[in-house]
């Protein structure tokens, strides 16, 4: 967050809280928390696009999904 400070960046208390209401979600760690990204993202009625950077997760939970990376 230091580094960022002058950007107008919102951090979310919560992964349900952070991505309602987003078009995309850009996903760049392995973390095992972001495993439940497919119950949180499953709810929603309009489901964001999932660029995953790290090929964590599994496309077909997903009904906008792309794998980067290895």
């Amino acid at each position: 967050r230091r580094i960022l400070k002058n950007l107008k960046i919102k951090y979310g208390t919560s992964l349900k809280k952070t991505v309602i209401g987003s078009q995309i979600i850009i996903l760049v760690t392995s973390w095992p928390e972001f495993k439940s990204l497919k119950l949180v993202v499953s709810k929603m009625e309009k489901q964001p696009l999932v660029i995953d950077g790290r090929r964590f997760l599994h496309k077909k939970d997903f009904q906008g999904y792309e794998g980067l990376g290895y």
